[in-house]
């Protein structure tokens, strides 16, 4: 369905979401599908798709507390001095 839109959409020159918006029936499945997905309004996703971002600023929240958390953990972890032993052996180890 939506492969023979976007060639139709080619072969006449028109965007997209004309195309889609001309369709009817099969309009009316893409916008609840793009619905379900979470685009809040699927015309405006097809005026300016260049604007979408996805689930990107949730993933790179979601990435950044994660390894935030783990950091936060290794600096306690050497303020704590939990790895001088560490440092200290890879020094001797080095001038051996």
């Amino acid at each position: 369905m939506l492969r023979r839109i976007t060639l139709a959409a080619e072969k006449e020159g028109l965007s997209l979401g004309l195309a889609i918006a001309g369709e009817g029936a099969a309009k009316d499945a893409i916008y609840a599908r793009l619905e379900a997905l979470g685009i809040a309004d699927p015309r405006e996703f097809f005026r300016c798709p260049e604007l979408y971002r996805g689930k990107a600023p949730e993933k790179a929240r979601a990435i950044g507390e994660k390894y935030r958390a783990q950091m936060g953990q290794l600096i306690v972890g050497e303020c704590l001095g939990g790895d001088e032993d560490k440092g200290a052996a890879a020094g001797k180890a080095a001038t051996v």
